[in-house]
């Protein structure tokens, strides 16, 4: 953000918050108006984005322990009914419509407010059409997840998707139109 794009705005705080701000600032190694402003971001991107569908917050821990009880197959087709879902609603929220441009928007949403550190996203687009690649740090059966739903994401938009489900991560590939069977 440039000098140009930036104002100063003035707040009253209780003495008590401004204390952990100030904390839990320095616990990240970032100045106070750094550490706010990414908080009231974060608000504006995601939490607001999340709380028309009573979105809940689980442990790493029992979001591992919930998986290993599902076997793949079931995994695969939830993801394909309830993460379709999830992300249709989630991309037309943020982006208007079902589209790859507002699915990469919701996933680097995710990427960057859903999963701890260290978390990376990138996307490159070439010849065969994108690649995506989303480290989440949870465990194989959320690629397998992530992958299942965003496949079928793609599917109801006539796109053709594949992915590698990694241990902590995801490669998603979209190849363009979907293949037309014959």
């Amino acid at each position: 953000m440039s000098d140009a794009d930036s104002v100063t705005v003035s707040f009253r705080l209780d003495a008590s918050l401004r204390s952990k701000l100030a904390n839990e600032a320095g616990a990240r190694n970032l100045s106070l108006n750094r550490y706010v402003q990414e908080t009231l971001q974060k608000s504006i991107d995601w939490d607001a984005l999340k709380q028309p569908f009573d979105a809940v917050t689980v442990s790493k821990q029992l979001l591992e322990n919930l998986l290993s009880q599902i076997g793949d197959a079931d995994l695969a087709a939830f993801a394909r009914s309830a993460l379709v879902s999830r992300l249709k609603d989630l991309v037309t929220l943020t982006h208007g419509k079902a589209d790859l441009e507002g699915l990469l928007q919701v996933l680097e949403l995710i990427a960057k407010y859903e999963y701890s550190l260290p978390v990376s996203y990138s996307v490159r687009k070439d010849n065969d059409g994108y690649h995506i690649f989303l480290r989440h740090g949870i465990s194989q059966k959320w690629s397998v997840y992530l992958g299942e739903g965003c496949v079928a994401y793609l599917e109801s938009i006539h796109l053709h998707g594949s992915y590698e489900a990694g241990e902590k991560s995801l490669n998603l590939n979209v190849l363009g139109k979907k293949p037309k069977h014959k």
